[in-house]
């Protein structure tokens, strides 16, 4: 009876597991193909769960159990090897500071605030908690903006649009910005910042905070609009005379197909690789958490630490980070480049943006 049980409860795990792995693998960008990029490391755990109940149960005595086994023991073999740039086992692809000149030396600090949270305490607590010299603040409406007030005081620099469509954005600086319009690159309702930041060394570095729309039933059908905003930004990024650092709740995740093309496009490197996940989506779940909420930095910026911060009543974590402008040492870093097939992929989501608009 027990040995059916745990036949029976491993192949409903692990089927569905297997299935939802091989979806994600398709370039579709319907929501439910694209939600599955999501949770790698719990598919991992799942997978493993069954292996463990089907090897108890059965002993593998059969052909088709063995079968069964071996395509389950792929299907953990590829989302480990999608997940495991993301701990601490593997190398840094954007290295660490070697320089401590302080005048080169800036931090930031990402919050998706959640619109509808109001522990304004507990936001602005984390926030400062490490006086970062940047602060951005989105899902943020007239209300944040006014909770948020206080900032001012040490942050005299701003660029702020509150919205009441949860992609509100504002922005908190120590240092002057050139460029702080709004944009709206690809929806008129969702706003994106380009600012140009003068560190005290007279360094500028060019800035790009986005926060594109889920691909969800309830947002977008469908991954068009966000990988196309991703698209935009990374082209922008290539052509930039500045280094380029980009940041924000991108409703996606490192290991995703449209996360490899925004960085082959754009050249830019994700520090959390080789240094952990960084899981800043769902703070109000233990189990089901990704990183959604991102940094990537050109190679004349490199690490001095990065840190996500505790909990503020949203349904993401804040993450932190400073960074060191070392362009001395921008020839050590990991050099990513596009591909031809990167390339007629960035064209056809720019003519699919366009048709849709």
């Amino acid at each position: 009876m027990r040995k059916n049980a745990f036949i029976t409860i491993s192949l409903l795990i692990g089927i569905p597991n297997i299935i939802a792995t091989a979806l994600s693998l398709l370039r579709y960008e319907h929501w439910s193909i694209r939600l599955l990029d999501y949770p790698k490391l719990q598919m991992i755990i799942l997978m493993l769960l069954s292996a463990v109940l089907y090897i108890m149960a059965t002993h593998l005595k059969t052909i088709a159990g063995k079968a069964y086994l071996f395509i389950l023991s792929v299907t953990i073999c590829y989302q480990c090897f999608k997940v495991w740039p993301y701990t601490p086992f593997a190398k840094f692809q954007a290295l660490s500071s070697e320089v401590s000149n302080q005048k080169n030396v800036f931090s930031i600090v990402h919050c998706n605030v959640l619109m509808t949270n109001f522990d304004s305490k507990k936001c602005l607590y984390e926030m400062t908690r490490y006086n970062p010299d940047i602060i951005l603040a989105v899902e943020t409406n007239k209300w944040w903006e006014n909770a948020l007030k206080p900032l001012e005081k040490n942050y005299p620099y701003t660029a702020r649009m509150p919205l009441e469509n949860t992609y509100g954005m504002l922005l908190y600086s120590k240092f002057p910005l050139q460029n702080s319009q709004f944009e709206f690159l690809v929806q008129n309702d969702i706003p994106s910042l380009n600012p140009i930041i003068s560190l005290p060394s007279g360094a500028k570095i060019n800035c790009f905070f986005i926060h594109p729309r889920p691909p969800a039933p309830s947002e977008a059908l469908s991954s068009e609009v966000r990988d196309a905003e991703l698209v935009k930004v990374a082209l922008k990024a290539k052509k930039s005379v500045y280094p380029v650092l980009v940041a924000g709740d991108l409703n996606d995740v490192g290991w995703s197909h449209s996360s490899d093309l925004f960085q082959n496009i754009s050249g830019l490197l994700d520090p959390r690789v080789g240094r952990g996940l960084f899981a800043t989506f769902n703070a109000n779940h233990k189990f089901f958490r990704w990183p959604l909420d991102h940094i990537f930095i050109s190679k004349q910026l490199r690490v001095v630490v990065i840190e996500k911060l505790g909990y503020t009543g949203s349904d993401h974590f804040p993450i932190y980070i400073k960074l060191s402008y070392e362009p001395k040492g921008s020839s050590a870093q990991v050099n990513l480049l596009p591909d031809e097939d990167d390339w007629e992929e960035v064209n056809r989501k720019l003519e699919n943006e366009k048709k849709h608009n």
